[in-house]
């Protein structure tokens, strides 16, 4: 299956301008709304983290929402958030909350959690 890209939103744009180095990496503090546990939105996220070469981490909150963070090259964490905004077939977002955070390097993979 080969990576899914998506068209990138005006402020993700901005981010994308905003580095100039190809190797400069982000992280990015993901919450999606909506209707978006068991309907395996994690699963799907972890797919698609890894196909864009993004690590970190996914989980459901309890409260209904899913978190992630994630870290990779601004173009990789724009496509996973932009697929966040789509999500699994089952799904049905109404929002995603993104705070953009100091790049940490502190992942290896990306996991499923909770």
């Amino acid at each position: 299956m080969s990576p899914k890209t998506f068209d990138t939103t005006s402020h993700d744009k901005d981010i994308l301008l905003s580095s100039n180095d190809d190797e400069k990496k982000v992280r990015a503090h993901i919450f999606v709304n909506g209707k978006v546990q068991g309907v395996y939105f994690r699963k799907y996220t972890a797919e698609t983290a890894m196909q864009n070469h993004v690590v970190g981490w996914v989980k459901n909150l309890i409260d209904g929402r899913v978190e992630c963070v994630a870290e990779g090259r601004p173009y990789q964490i724009n496509n996973l958030i932009n697929w966040c905004r789509i999500g699994p077939p089952n799904a049905i977002v109404n929002s995603v909350d993104i705070n953009y955070e100091p790049y940490i390097g502190e992942f290896s993979d990306f996991i499923v959690s909770g």
